[in-house]
C-alpha cells in the first residue's frame, strides 16, 4: 500500500520525537491548543469500546481514563510503523491493529463502536472537502446508536491567525502534510451535520475540536 504524503514521513525516529514535536510543542506554541484540552476531550468522550483513527503514538489514549477496566480497543492507521509503535505502547489494553487508508474504498469489517477518536487527522487527509467528508460518513456506520465521534483538527489559514501559525501552515501545505485550505469551524460543523444529528464544534487557538453524536446512518436505517 502506497502511503499518503502526510503519513509516509512517520519513521521510527520521528515517532520517538512525535509526542514532544506535535503534542507538547506544536499544539501548544504554534496552534495554541494545550495538550491538556485534548486529553480532557478524550476523558469526556471515550468509552470501553473504542476505535482510534490515525492513532499516532497512542499518547492521548495512554493518558486518558477509560470508564471500565474491560476495554475493547481498535487502533487504525495506514502506516504499519505507526501501528506497531502504538500497539506496544498500549499493550496493556491488547489493542487490535487495523492497517487501512482512510481515503481508500476498501474498508475492513469492524465491530460497532461506542466511541471513535480522530485527533489531528482531518487536516491531513487528501482529496477535496467533500471527498474527505466521506470519511465521516464511513465512520458513522461503525458507531452504535448511542456512539460518539470526537477529535481535533488544525483550521485553515485565516487573517486572524498568528504570523508563526500562518508560516507553519503554508509550509505543511506546500510539502503535502496539510490539506486544510477550506477548513474552519463553520465548514467542519456543516459536514458533520450531514451525518450526525447532534454536533458540537468549537475552536481552541488554531485548532477545531468536535464532538458528534446520534449518527444518522443508524437512526434512519
Amino acid at each position: 500500500m502506497e502511503l499518503p504524503r502526510s503519513a509516509a514521513g512517520y519513521s521510527n525516529a520521528i515517532l520517538e520525537l512525535y509526542d514532544f514535536l506535535i503534542l507538547k510543542f506544536s499544539s501548544v506554541f504554534i496552534w495554541r491548543c494545550r495538550t491538556r484540552q485534548l486529553i480532557n476531550l478524550y476523558r469526556t468522550n471515550i468509552s470501553r469500546r473504542h476505535l482510534e483513527v490515525g492513532v499516532g503514538t497512542g499518547y492521548l489514549l495512554k493518558h486518558t481514563v477509560f470508564p471500565s477496566h474491560w476495554v475493547q480497543l481498535h487502533i487504525l492507521d495506514c502506516n504499519p510503523k505507526v501501528l506497531e509503535h502504538a500497539y506496544y505502547r498500549l499493550a496493556r489494553y491488547s489493542p487490535v491493529p487495523i492497517l487501512c487508508d482512510l481515503m481508500s474504498e476498501d474498508w475492513p469489517v469492524l465491530p460497532k463502536q461506542q466511541s471513535i477518536g480522530m485527533n489531528y487527522v482531518w487536516h491531513a487527509l487528501e482529496g477535496s472537502l467533500q471527498q474527505r467528508a466521506q470519511v465521516f460518513e464511513k465512520l458513522s456506520h461503525h458507531l452504535l446508536p448511542s456512539g460518539v465521534l470526537f477529535g481535533s483538527s488544525v483550521v485553515g489559514i485565516h487573517d486572524r491567525m498568528p504570523t508563526l501559525s500562518q508560516w507553519v501552515s503554508r509550509h505543511w501545505l506546500r510539502v503535502g502534510m496539510f490539506n486544510n485550505q477550506e477548513d474552519s469551524v463553520k465548514s467542519l460543523d456543516a459536514i458533520l451535520r450531514q451525518y450526525f444529528f447532534e454536533v458540537h464544534v468549537w475552536q481552541e487557538g488554531q485548532v477545531t475540536l468536535f464532538v458528534a453524536k446520534q449518527p444518522k446512518s443508524v437512526q434512519t436505517a
